[in-house]
């Protein structure tokens, strides 16, 4: 912080070589020169459990801008302890950048920590840098974990759209669970007489 006085006040006095200048001026030409970058992260839940995956959206300003200064957005994943869990780049793209971060199963203190920066933010103060503590949901002790109960939708596509009695057709199908994942199913088609016709 007291470096960034000093700049400051420098630009103040030395801004473009005159020192009648005032300090608005001064400033001015002090941000235009050295953009200030922001940034600002959405992540897509606000509490997470142990093997669960933080996903992320990054979005870089500089001004009211996407900023154009950094290329690359650097996360430093730590435990509670500081001890250094990930260090990941992802690069930047029209002021944004996306990422994530697996936390470890074997997280036992309840909270993880992210702290997020572009290359340049490191020229300014740190208290600049994005910093933000992550709930870890903890399971309580001796509790029997639940299996998550699969929920089956079975969805038909008949060739052409339509089925019609009597003519022999073409009929996919698609199987997902509540996640919108596939899965593995079996069965067969009855005629309403119970006869499997295949």
């Amino acid at each position: 912080m007291n470096r960034l006085i000093l700049l400051i006040c420098a630009a103040c006095l030395f801004g473009s070589g005159v020192l009648g200048q005032s300090p608005d001026s001064a400033l001015s030409a002090y941000n235009n020169k050295f953009p200030q970058e922001k940034l600002h992260i959405h992540f897509d839940k606000d509490t997470y459990l142990p093997g669960e995956t933080v996903w992320m959206k990054a979005y870089l300003l500089s001004d009211t801008r996407p900023s154009e200064v950094s290329k690359n957005l650097y996360f430093d994943w730590t435990d509670i302890d500081g001890r250094l869990l990930l260090h990941s780049v992802s690069p930047i793209t029209e002021g944004g950048a996306s990422s994530y971060f697996k936390i470890p199963a074997w997280v036992k203190n309840g909270v993880i920590h992210v702290k997020a920066y572009t290359q340049w933010m490191l020229n300014f103060d740190n208290d600049f840098l994005y910093n933000k503590d992550i709930p870890v949901l903890m399971p309580m002790e001796g509790a029997n974990p639940v299996a998550a109960k699969i929920q089956t939708t079975i969805n038909f596509f008949p060739e052409g759209g339509d089925l019609i009695n009597g003519v022999s057709s073409i009929l996919a199908f698609e199987a997902l669970n509540q996640h919108n994942k596939p899965v593995l199913v079996h069965g067969v088609i009855k005629t309403s007489t119970n006869i499997v016709v295949d």
